[in-house]
C-alpha cells in the first residue's frame, strides 16, 4: 500500500495457487501423506513452508498480517484460490 490509510482501501486480495492439492476432493484430502504435502508442484521451499502452503496455513498467516500490519477490517481482506 502506498502510504494511504486503511479507510482508503476497499479491499486487499490475497491469491493462492492451491498448491499440490488444488482440485482434490474432500475425500482425497482425507488420506494425503506428508510426502505428498511436501511435493509442491512449482517451488522447493523447505518442509515448514511447503506444509504451510499445502494446508493453506500461509494464507491464514497472510490474512492476519494484512489485518494487523495495515489496520484493515476482516471484511476488507479477501482470499482467492486460483482454479
Amino acid at each position: 500500500m502506498k502510504g494511504g490509510t486503511a479507510k482508503e482501501v476497499r479491499r486487499v486480495i490475497l491469491t493462492s495457487s492451491g498448491g499440490p492439492f488444488r482440485g482434490k476432493s474432500v475425500r482425497d484430502l482425507a488420506s494425503v501423506t506428508r510426502e505428498q504435502a511436501l511435493d509442491h508442484p512449482t517451488w522447493k521451499m523447505g518442509p515448514k513452508i511447503s506444509i504451510d502452503s499445502a494446508t493453506l496455513m500461509n494464507k491464514a498467516l497472510e490474512v492476519i498480517e494484512a489485518r494487523w500490519l495495515f489496520d484493515l477490517r476482516p471484511d476488507q481482506i479477501e482470499v482467492v484460490v486460483q482454479s
